[in-house]
């Protein structure tokens, strides 16, 4: 999920320049490794296609479907429809931040390029991370 801001940053040629970016709302996972921090071991998207798995695809294109299955088992959970999110998430946000039961967990590590990641609200990584269950419990959903 996403919103637009405006920057200011230098050109490849050197020139300051404004430009539009997209940030997200929330993290998702996007690239085509994860590294699993417990044992080392390199982790990829699998694509079935023609008989056979492949590795190495990635992006928005994956992440789409799994928040529209993510929200989508919430609004059956709620027995409605859950309208637009980004009021829902950043009041459930500053309801509970990053504390116990909280839906978000902050990303504190890494950049993407233009920005740090901090351990609050930031531009590189938005709200942070989903606990789904606990984001089920903050939109409604009797768990």
């Amino acid at each position: 999920m996403w919103c637009t801001h405006r920057s200011r940053g230098i050109s490849r040629t050197g020139r300051l320049r404004t430009f539009s970016k997209n940030q997200p709302f929330i993290e998702v996972h996007i690239d085509t490794v994860i590294l699993n921090l417990h044992d080392g071991e390199r982790l990829h998207y699998l694509v079935y296609e023609n008989g056979g798995f492949s590795a190495g695809s990635g992006g928005t294109s994956f992440v789409a479907p799994q928040l529209n299955g993510i929200f989508t088992l919430i609004a059956q959970g709620t027995g409605s429809r859950l309208g637009l999110l980004q009021p829902q998430l950043y009041s459930a946000f500053k309801v509970q931040g990053y504390g116990a039961g909280s839906p978000f967990r902050p990303i504190t590590a890494g950049t993407d390029f233009f920005y740090p990641s901090t351990a609050n609200f930031n531009p590189a990584t938005g709200l942070g991370s989903l606990n789904v269950t606990n984001l089920a419990r903050a939109l409604g959903v009797s768990l």
